[in-house]
This record gives structure tokens, sequence and C-alpha cells, in this order.
């Protein structure tokens, strides 16, 4: 088991309600759930938006 935190664990960590889904970015460019994260890293969450 790795010791290493990654997108998802933050996102965990929030206890954010179930909005569906959701863009990931890690400083900034496009992000997964097990992108692995580094000291000073910035998580942005985008929700997903539709319309017309």
């Amino acid at each position: 088991m790795s010791d290493v935190a990654t997108v998802g664990d933050a996102v965990a960590r929030l206890e954010l309600p179930e909005t569906g889904e959701m863009l990931l970015l890690l400083n900034g460019d496009m992000a997964f759930w097990q992108t692995e994260l580094s000291d000073g890293d910035v998580v942005t969450l985008v929700p997903a938006m539709s319309g017309g």
C-alpha cells in the first residue's frame, strides 16, 4: 500500500455530497482520481454543467 496521497484521497476528505460528475484539475491541468499529489499542489473541482 502506497503512502502517497491522490486527488481522490483529497476529495474524499472534503466529504462533499454526491452531486454528479466533476472535472478534476491539479495545478491547472486535467487530473484523475488516482493522480498522485505532491507538497504545494492545488486541486480544483469544477462541477459539470449543461445547458444551451
